[in-house]
């Protein structure tokens, strides 16, 4: 458990030197989702999955709505 806690620190950091960038701010939180889910956690998981959606969206689209065109 002491080795999640420290990951979910470590991963905070880095979202605070990379998250203004949404490429790695979505692996971040991707991992951060699955770092919650071990930690039986699955609402703070879920939330965080949700975020990288939300940036994946943004970035690419989706299927009703795509981020462009052929």
């Amino acid at each position: 458990m002491d080795k999640l806690d420290e990951s979910i620190y470590s991963l905070n950091e880095a979202l605070k030197l990379f998250g203004y960038n949404d490429t790695y701010r979505a692996v971040i939180l991707s991992k951060l989702s699955v770092v919650y889910r071990y930690k039986g956690d699955s609402k703070q998981s879920l939330y965080y999955a949700e975020k990288v959606k939300e940036i994946s969206h943004r970035q690419h689209g989706t299927k009703d709505h795509p981020g462009w065109l052929f």
